[in-house]
Parts: structure tokens; sequence; C-alpha cells
């Protein structure tokens, strides 16, 4: 009952809250690879760009003359089932008569719920691991609060168009692999393919999602090299890395026809300050900064000290992890752009919720700073939401620097006119704004999350079993 009543929650949320009105460059360039593939049966984005508006920071020429595309490939992979699942119904109901309002809108409706399904299936796979370390109680606790608390709900609800759920979904699905193979001389030949297979893809989705990887470090530098294990190491490595390298040449294969040259960096260099990272400004900083933001990362980082004592590799895998993401995230961009947050970092959400799991549990054992703690945890998600949905509104700008006065001043004028505020939020979601595109997209989803609850009801699992996952596959591609 847990399970379908988790499932159908968050859906619901997403489907009543989702937004795609209006098409962003990160979105714009990942969906050129979907639609200039499938409809133009090229690699060519101009006439997309053109489409879409695309600012020419985003659209200049390479110096083979196409237009450069910033954005690696994965997502535009993962989303495949679900754009051409939108394709197929829109041009079969305009073979029938009925035609629906926008093109564009229906595949960005189908592209936005591939990436409420990944997101919910995430949220299932963190659910399945928190509550084996510690307990169903304290996992539902952490893992609310890490959904509606970190950047994850504004890119799960509002921006699904962009890639960080998709990446996120395969940051969950490397850990929970990795997990339940545990330790890693036992892991089997088969078993080191798939985890090299799921890094290489999530090095498809965003460049430094491979370095999920790191989190086998310390284990295998433990079982394999303290002990001289060097042949058996060798063998591992060999196995990780040809699916890694056989998924990432697909991206290598788009930038040397796009800018002739195997290995790129497309974002522009001046962005990029490899010897000089702001960390203090990515922690702190009122715009976009991780504390000020989501201060559910206090309480987070407290529970990956606390998860010490449960599990020493884990923490340093999950510390090696952390420090990388910090790194790479502030030395590109460090602000992120028009960002909630520091919305880079979400691909680590199945770690927040462990260390926050763990510090959940930790501390129901007293009644005194179990209560604190539920305040706390209360107030974190307050914060966050409540600064999400006003960036979302409009009246926090998401692409120009905001001072600590700015914010503090918004979320005063929030409170005097939330009346307003939530009239226009409502308005723009009510039945008569919603298009037959929306309405078809919809009931796609609809069927699909009465599979997934019939599936957890038949099978009482937390996790699709095989035969589900088949079945989901041929259902988007029949």
């Amino acid at each position: 009952m847990l399970n379908k009543i988790l499932i159908a929650a968050l859906l619901l949320c997403s489907l009543l809250l989702f937004h795609t009105q209006s098409i962003i460059p990160d979105s714009a360039t990942t969906f050129s690879y979907l639609q200039s593939v499938f409809e133009d049966g090229d690699m060519f984005f101009g006439d997309e760009y053109e489409e879409f508006n695309v600012p020419p920071k985003w659209s200049r020429l390479s110096n083979k003359h196409f237009p450069i595309n910033m954005t690696p490939i994965g997502s535009a992979v993962l989303w495949t089932p679900f754009y051409l699942a939108g394709k197929l119904i829109y041009d079969h109901l305009s073979v029938i008569g009925i035609e629906l309002d926008n093109k564009i809108l229906t595949m960005l409706m189908f592209l936005h719920f591939g990436s409420i399904f990944y997101g919910t299936l995430s949220i299932l796979i963190w659910f399945n691991i928190c509550r084996k370390l510690f307990d169903t109680k304290s996992a539902v606790i952490a893992i609310f609060a890490v959904v509606f608390g970190t950047s994850f709900f504004y890119y799960y609800f509002w921006a699904g168009t962009m890639s960080h759920i998709p990446s996120v979904f395969m940051a969950s699905v490397f850990i929970y692999v990795w997990h339940n193979t545990k330790p890693a001389k036992n892991r089997k030949w088969h078993q080191w393919m798939l985890l090299g297979a799921i890094a290489g893809m999530s090095g498809l989705i965003r460049w430094q999602d491979f370095f999920i990887a790191a989190i086998i470090i310390p284990e295998v530098f433990n079982e394999f090299i303290i002990r001289k294990k060097i042949k058996r190491f060798i063998k591992v490595s060999f196995l990780f890395s040809i699916p890694s390298i056989a998924l990432l040449l697909l991206q290598f294969i788009i930038w040397y026809k796009i800018y002739g040259s195997f290995l790129k960096i497309p974002q522009r260099q001046h962005l990029i300050s490899w010897f000089s990272p702001k960390i203090g400004d990515l922690f702190f900083s009122s715009y976009h900064g991780l504390f000020f933001t989501t201060p559910i990362y206090f309480l987070i980082f407290i529970g990956l000290f606390l998860l010490w004592k449960k599990d020493r590799m884990m923490t340093f895998s999950f510390v090696i992890v952390f420090l990388i993401q910090f790194y790479f995230d502030s030395v590109f961009n460090w602000w992120g752009g028009h960002s909630f947050g520091v919305r880079r970092l979400i691909n680590c959400s199945i770690i927040s919720a462990v260390c926050l799991t763990s510090f959940v549990s930790y501390v129901k054992t007293s009644s005194k700073f179990n209560v604190v703690s539920y305040i706390l945890i209360t107030i974190s998600i307050g914060w966050a939401f409540i600064i999400g949905f006003l960036m979302f509104m409009n009246y926090i700008p998401g692409e120009e620097y905001t001072s600590y006065g700015y914010i503090l001043r918004s979320l005063i004028f929030a409170f005097k006119n939330i009346h307003l505020i939530l009239t226009e939020f409502i308005l723009t979601r009510t039945p008569l704004s919603i298009n037959k595109a929306i309405i078809v997209s919809l009931v796609f989803v609809f069927f699909i999350i009465y599979i997934i609850i019939k599936n957890l009801e038949n099978k009482k699992k937390i996790l699709p079993s095989p035969n589900f996952s088949i079945l989901i596959i041929l259902i988007f591609f029949i």
C-alpha cells in the first residue's frame, strides 16, 4: 500500500504542477537531437534552433559550419521511447482527423513525463536502499525531505525537459547495482560490465556524471591494490572500461561530426577555471548557493558523518563522489546559469537520501533531538520550496544575481500577496487552459501509472521486475 501511495502521490503532483509552456536553451539543444534525427534524418540543428529561438551563443557555427550542440546526447537517448510514443500518437490522431494544438508542445509533454517516469523510479530505488540500510519510517521521512527540500522538486515538477532527472536516474541505477553486488571481490564479470555501461550512459547525459563511478574506488583499492591482486584489478578495469568507452564513443562521433574533433569541451573555455574553484560561492552565495537555497544539506552532511558508524566503506565512497562533484560544480559556471540551487548536484540525490536517512534514524532514538530534527527538516523543506516556487513564478530571477536582501524582500512580498500569487499559479493550470496535447499526454502517463501500480500490487516489490521492464519497452516500441 505504501508503495502505491508513494507513486500515485508523486506522479499526481507532477501532473498538476508540471510546466513546459516554454523551452529554454538547455532543453532546446537536447530536444533538437530527437527532432533532427526523427524528423529530418540528420544531425544539422539549424532549423530546430531557429524554430525554438535559441540564442546565438548556443547556436553559433563550429569550424565545420555545423550549428554547435553543447548538451550531450544521453538524455535524448533515454527520452527516445517517450518521443516516439508522442510522435506515434500525434501522427495517428492527425490521420483520423483529430488535430492537436501544437506538435512541439505534444513532444515536450511526453519528454517531461518521461522525466516524471524516470524520477519516480529513482525515488523507488532510494527507498529500496534506505529502508534496507535503516528502517522504513526513517527512509520515508528522509526521501520526502530530499524530494521537496533540494533542487530535485524543481526539475521533477517544473523543468522536466532538462537533463537533470535522467541524470538522477542513471546515478541511482549505478549505486543500486553497486550496492547490491558488493563486495568487489565477489562481483561477477557481467556485473562489472553492467556498472561500466551505466557509468558510460551517465557520462552521455552530463559529462561530469561519469564520475559517479568514483564510488567504486575505495573498495577496488582495498580489495585489489592493498591485497596486491594486480591481475584481478587489471581484469575488472578492462571489463568496466569496455562498455563505458563503447557508449561514450557515440558522443565522440557526434562531436567529430559537429566540431571535427573526437574530444571536445563544447562550453566556452572562459567559464571554466580549473585551478580556482569557487567553493565558498558554491556553498554560501545568495546566488544559487547550496546552503542558502537548500539548507537541508546541513542535515544531509551531518548524516554523512553519522553513516561512518554503520558503513565506513560506503561513507568513504560517498565523500569521494561529493568532493569530485563539488570540484566540477565550482570550476565551471558555479552559479549554474538559470538554476534553482546547485542544480548539477541533484545527480547525487540517492546519496543525499541515504545520508539523510542516516541522520533521521540516529536522532529518532532521542525524543529531544527527534522533535528538533523534525522542526529543522520542516523549515528546510518550506524554505527551499518557497524560494523555488517564487523563482518558477519569476518573482525571483533565475539567471540574474540576487542578494540576500533581495530574496528576503521577495519572501516578504510573497507572504503579503500569497493569495494573488496562488491565484496566478492556479489559473494557468485549470482544465480550461489545458490544450488537447496535454490531455493526450495525461492519458498516456496515467496508463503508465496504472501499469506500475498493478505490477507492485501483484509482485509486492518496491522495484519493477525484469519482466515488467521488458513489457514497458515493448509498449514504447510496438
